[in-house]
Parts: C-alpha cells; structure tokens; sequence
C-alpha cells in the first residue's frame, strides 16, 4: 500500500514536471527579443542632430581569442568610434583600458551610466 501512494506521488511529481518545463519553455520563447530591435534611433530622434550614421558590424582581431563581430549602433562617428574601442576593449579583455573605454562611451556618447569612473 506504500508503495502504491508513493507511486502515486511520483505521477503527479512527474507530471506536473513536464507541464512546467513545457510553460517555462514556451514562455521563453515569447518574450525573445529580435536583433534587429537591439538599437533604436531614440538617440538621434532626441537630438535631433542630422549628423548620425547608420549602425554596422566591427569586426577586430583580438591577440588571444582572435576575430570577433560586434554591431554598433547608430550614432555620430566620434560616439561609434567610443564605441569600437569599448568593443575592442572589452572583447580583447585589455584591463589597462577598460577605465578609458567607459570615459570614451561617457564623453563621446554622453551616456553617464559609464562616467562613474571619469574624472
């Protein structure tokens, strides 16, 4: 009789289970974003400067790892040349410089989540 009961408990154990893993699943794929929607022209809609260029793919060599790909967004040249050297950084782990690569972001960019660092 026991063993019957604990049967029992490991069917809806077991059920239950498999209809969670299946709504997390779905769930996931519901609120994936697209790529393409990453960058928006909020930026340039804001400043409403006619000087942006349009966003592309970086590609640079890294020492240790090799090529990497990274998108950068829309923006003037200076902010998406800020933009390559925080890419090229970062993706290179280059330690001495990811100070400088957060102040290019925050003074080329003007995005001040990353002037916690600048003078």
């Amino acid at each position: 009789m026991k063993q019957l009961i604990t049967l029992k408990r490991y069917k809806i154990f077991l059920f239950f289970f498999i209809i969670s893993f299946a709504t997390l699943n779905t769930s996931c794929d519901i609120f994936e974003e697209d790529d393409d929607e990453e960058y928006s022209n909020e930026e340039s809609d804001e400043e409403g400067s006619g000087d942006q260029n349009a966003g592309y793919d970086y590609t640079f060599n890294c020492p240790a790892s090799g090529e990497a790909t990274v998108p950068i967004p829309p923006g003037s040249a200076v902010c998406q040349q800020a933009y390559e050297f925080y890419a090229r950084t970062y993706g290179c782990n280059d330690i001495d410089n990811f100070n400088a690569a957060n102040c290019a972001l925050c003074n080329d960019c003007q995005y001040d989540e990353y002037c916690s660092l600048c003078n």
